[in-house]
């Protein structure tokens, strides 16, 4: 399967169906988008993120149910895998730097990915936070991969 960049026209320029043969819903002409398209393959558009529930309207970290609509015109998502040295029943920790830091906290996910280990993040900023995990079986040492998301303004 090819994959083929294309980026739409300049800053400006309305974004059209005869530009990429597909229909475009909103008019993203104020923000740099670029789309993937596969051969064989219906094109898309990139998912803009239009609302979301928290508790706070600026650190996505927060649980709740209040809808907010976001206002930043830069929605950044990060994902990434760390290494995490574990011990047997203990509690180990990396702290994850975002490439660039974010407006307010963002949402963050984790995952460990193996039965006998808990992931958890702890202390999320606007540029970092840390990754806790704890291995449950007694006779386990070495090293983890762990997969984490990050998602704000």
């Amino acid at each position: 399967m090819a994959y083929t960049a294309v980026t739409p026209p300049t800053t400006g320029t309305p974004i059209s169906t005869a530009d990429f043969g597909i229909p475009v819903a909103n008019d993203l002409a104020d923000h740099e988008t670029r789309i993937l398209a596969i051969e064989g393959a219906t094109p898309s558009v990139p998912t803009l993120v239009t609302e979301r529930q928290g508790g706070s309207a600026t650190n996505w970290s927060t649980p709740g149910t209040t809808n907010y609509t976001p206002t930043a015109a830069n929605i950044k998502k990060y994902k990434g895998t760390v290494n995490v040295t574990h011990n047997a029943e203990q509690l180990s920790s990396v702290v994850v730097t975002f490439p660039e830091a974010f407006t307010n906290t963002p949402h963050i996910m984790v995952n460990a990915g193996v039965f006998f280990m808990l992931a958890t993040w702890w202390n999320p900023s606007n540029s970092q936070f840390t990754i806790n995990v704890y291995c449950f079986t007694g006779n386990s040492t070495g090293t983890t991969a762990v997969t984490w998301e990050a998602e704000g303004e």
